[in-house]
């Protein structure tokens, strides 16, 4: 290892423990705070997600030298609609919480057992799903997630389920399409390389600027669910062959 990337190790190791300090800090702070303001309205109790989102974004970019830009901005609609985003690590859980919409999220139910997170997690009025019990698990998507949608709150549904690593074979699964058609509302695709810079099961986080894209609103009137997931895949990962770069791509550690 060359001198000059032994210093820039040694930066990022240490910037991404004084970020752990500050995710720790910041969850089990704004966490508590929320448990104890249970009785706020819905968009009095996201607003201290947004806050959360906000916090970790600045210490990553302060502490790590990781920032973000948005393409797409304008094709954000004004009505609730359904978010498919593309999962590669816990960065963009943070953005699009702070960037978006008021929105419920489509998440596992082992995340409420989290101490701290999962209290908080709770009140933000997750949809918590089992996804051992997959017909099941899309039943309970499309029952809450319509209710989420005609209170005025967009859904944001990770379509391949967990997180994937950059360059991984995609796979997009029905459920979001699903709540989509079955409710009415459409779907609002979204691509990012954020898996480039904070690598799944990693604890450093690398220098550099990632890319969220959002794309046009999908119409989903009178179409099957298939045609609207493939219609989501398709423009999400086209988008991912723009932005990504292989060369970028960090081990995780």
């Amino acid at each position: 290892m060359t001198y000059r990337k032994a210093i820039s190790r040694i930066r990022t190791v240490t910037g991404s423990v004084l970020y752990g300090c500050v995710f720790c800090l910041s969850t089990v702070i704004l966490a508590t705070a929320l448990c104890f303001c249970f009785f706020l309205p819905f968009r009095q109790r996201y607003a201290f997600a947004k806050f959360w989102g906000w916090v970790n974004a600045t210490a990553l970019k302060l502490f790590c030298g990781m920032s973000y830009r948005i393409e797409g901005v304008d094709n954000i609609p004004a009505d609730p609609v359904v978010i498919l985003a593309k999962h590669q690590s816990t960065y963009e859980t943070m953005v699009l919480t702070y960037e978006l919409m008021p929105m419920a999220w489509v998440a596992k139910k082992e995340l409420l057992w989290v101490p701290f997170f999962g209290w908080a997690f709770r009140l933000a009025g997750p949809i918590m799903i089992d996804r051992k019990a997959k017909t099941r698990a899309v039943d309970q998507i499309v029952e809450q997630g319509t209710r989420h949608l005609k209170l005025g709150r967009s859904v944001l549904i990770f379509p391949e389920g967990t997180r994937k690593s950059p360059g991984s074979q995609p796979g997009y699964r029905l459920g979001g399409a699903f709540l989509a058609v079955k409710s009415g509302f459409n779907v609002l695709p979204v691509a990012h390389n954020a898996g480039e810079f904070w690598p799944r099961k990693s604890f450093l986080k690398w220098p550099g600027t990632v890319t969220f894209s959002i794309g046009p609103v999908i119409e989903t009137a009178s179409k099957d669910p298939k045609l609207v997931t493939e219609q989501a895949q398709s423009w999400i990962e086209n988008k991912m062959s723009e932005i990504s770069d292989p060369g970028r791509r960090h081990p995780a550690g």
